[in-house]
């Protein structure tokens, strides 16, 4: 015999022969009970799986294969099998016949070969040699020792072809061939068989750049825009090479109040200048480092190998709440001399916008009052704004009662000095920079704020024109410091309006020439104009004409009487015509209507009109 092929033939003539082969995904019961039985390669569980799971084995464990018959329509007397194994990461130790290992029926062994150098194992096994005791199942036939050789996977033992067949001698002296065997050859076709079988390698390791459940942070200057660098977060172990862990980034935005976390959000709720709701964007960019955003963003990678082994890599970047931005600023002019020697208070709006680094804008805004005025520079104001940290790129700026809103490409200055009070050069770290001075003519950002926005709309038009003729005269105070006032995005809400446009404290034709001037001009959208070169024109669009009944549905109609000069029930170029006229001042009307001209609107007593 050569271990290969064989037959042997039992008491009552019954040829028996055996083959198995393990694969660790097929766990075959005795099912059965068909035209044919099944024979089943069934790996034991590994009786110590801790820490693994019990279908999960390691180096050096001994691996146990019992052989089963399923139900079988006839008695059968024995069978055979012809089995190969991973020899290469399995080592035979020996193999059972099923009485030993809890069977009944098949108990004596008629062949047994096994081939260690080719991986085979050639079994027959009946009931006995006196003579023949049938079972129609479930039984165990025989169960198959080995060690585990190597880490990682192996195939296991499965069925292989054979003449003479796997099969069982049944008690009418005729061969049964197993189901998922060709009923003819006897080659296996879809075998009940063991599967592939896992093996415990080394354990998983992810590069993790922090220590688990650090929380590293960042300074809160311009600094945000310094990103953190470190290797795409990767994970690896000693069967599957190098792969993608499963990871999540959520960020937690930074804020000052509980207006800066949306709807349902609180500021502080876990941890104090944090928001505790999330953004609802996409952040795996980061999971290779680069420009974090304001707030706490948490990264959270976990892995596990084939045999459910763990790693995971948990840590928090902190951005804080507020960074510092200082700006100069211009008025356009030209403001009142007085400014010069009695500096007067306007309140500003300070728009910052990262122009959609993430795919959604996001934009932060803080009112501050600025000083206007200096020696010699009547018009000029630095302020020194503390803004919400952000990777910001532009910064839109308006006096919320009287200017168009500017807008400004953010530089971040590294050791930015500045004198204290005892003259002393002090630094502030790092922090933003922009200047607002200079025409637009010259340039279409960063230019002064202009004048003679006074209903916060976006451009300056008749109903700016308006709001002035109601205010003619009057005498106020120069100053208009933040609070008290009506929200920059809601201008007019409280009914406040400041004409005073040049801060000499009185409401005459020096405030006008402001709305001549600057008549029709918008603000470009605000940031806009910076994050996207090919935006242009104001949000609304500017009017030359207004109807009474309009102006008194947004609660001007009392300053649209005043300013109806001729009656008509339209406020329009003729008003202004007949103002400047009275003023003597024809020359600021002039100016303005050939602006509305070169606008292709026709102006003079045709009582032009625009909705």
């Amino acid at each position: 015999m050569n271990g290969r092929r064989m037959s042997v033939w039992s008491v009552g003539m019954v040829r028996v022969s055996v083959f198995s082969w393990m694969v660790f995904t097929c766990v075959c019961s005795g099912a059965g009970g068909g035209d044919r039985p099944t024979m089943c390669l069934n790996p034991l569980p590994n009786p110590d799986p801790l820490p693994l799971p019990d279908e999960c084995y390691s180096l050096g464990d001994v691996l146990e294969v019992d052989v089963d018959m399923g139900v079988s329509p006839v008695g059968v007397c024995g069978g055979q099998f012809f089995l190969e194994y991973d020899h290469a990461n399995l080592d035979f130790l020996e193999i059972l016949p099923g009485d030993q290992v809890g069977g009944v029926t098949f108990t004596t062994i008629l062949f047994n070969s096994v081939d260690e150098e080719q991986g085979t194992i050639d079994y027959a096994i009946g009931s006995s040699l006196l003579g023949c005791t049938p079972t129609v199942g479930p039984e165990i036939m025989a169960r198959i020792r080995f060690q585990i050789l190597n880490e990682c996977e192996t195939y296991g033992v499965r069925f292989r072809a054979h003449n003479p067949a796997t099969g069982w001698g049944d008690t009418n002296g005729s061969f049964l061939i197993p189901e998922g065997h060709d009923p003819v050859t006897g080659d296996p076709v879809d075998p009940c068989e063991t599967g592939s079988l896992s093996v415990n390698g080394s354990a998983p390791v992810i590069n993790c750049p922090f220590e688990n459940g650090e929380v590293f942070e960042l300074n809160n200057d311009c600094g945000a825009l310094q990103p953190i660098e470190f290797d795409l977060l990767q994970a690896m172990d000693s069967c599957d090479g190098l792969f993608a862990p499963d990871c999540t980034v959520t960020v937690f935005p930074a804020c000052e109040d509980d207006g800066d976390c949306g709807a349902g959000g609180t500021c502080g709720g876990d941890v104090d200048g944090f928001c505790d709701n999330d953004l609802p964007l996409d952040f795996s960019s980061l999971l290779d480092g680069g420009s974090f955003p304001p707030g706490r963003t948490l990264i959270d990678c976990t892995t596990m190998n084939s045999c459910e082994v763990e790693a995971t890599c948990n840590f928090e970047i902190r951005k804080f709440a507020l960074t510092t931005l200082i700006v100069d600023i211009e008025l356009s002019p030209t403001m009142a001399p007085g400014t010069v020697f009695d500096p007067i208070t306007r309140c500003m709006h300070f728009l910052v916008s990262d122009c959609a680094e993430f795919g959604v804008p996001l934009g932060q805004g803080v009112l501050e009052d600025v000083i206007i005025g200096r020696p010699g520079l009547q018009g000029h104001g630095a302020a020194i704004v503390s803004i919400p940290v952000g990777n910001w790129k532009c910064l839109a700026v308006r006096d919320t009662l009287h200017t168009l809103a500017t807008p400004c490409a953010l530089e971040c200055v590294d050791d930015y000095e500045v004198l204290n009070d005892e003259g002393e050069l002090i630094s502030l770290g790092s922090v933003y920079t922009a200047t607002f001075k200079g025409s637009p003519v010259f340039a279409p950002t960063c230019h002064w704020l202009i004048n003679g926005n006074l209903n916060g709309y976006s451009n300056i038009d008749i109903v700016d024109y308006t709001i002035f003729i109601a205010q003619n005269f009057s005498i106020v105070d120069p100053s208009t410091p933040c609070g008290g006032n009506p929200s920059p995005f809601d201008p007019g809400a409280a009914g406040f309006f400041h004409a005073d446009l040049n801060g000499d404290g009185v409401v005459n034709i020096f405030d006008f020439s402001f709305i001549a001037i600057n008549f029709l001009n918008g603000d470009a959208n605000a940031c806009n104009a910076v994050c996207d070169v090919g935006a242009s024109g104001a949000r609304e669009t500017p009017r030359v004409a207004i109807s009474l009944g309009e102006l008194k549905r947004m609660g001007l109609g009392e300053a649209g009487l005043l300013a109806d000069l001729n009656g008509d029930g339209w406020v329009n170029l003729d008003d202004v015509a007949l103002y400047t006229e009275a003023e003597s001042a024809p020359e600021l009307y002039a100016d303005l209507a050939e602006k509305v001209r070169g606008m292709g609107i026709s102006v003079g007593k045709s009582k032009a009109r625009q909705r």
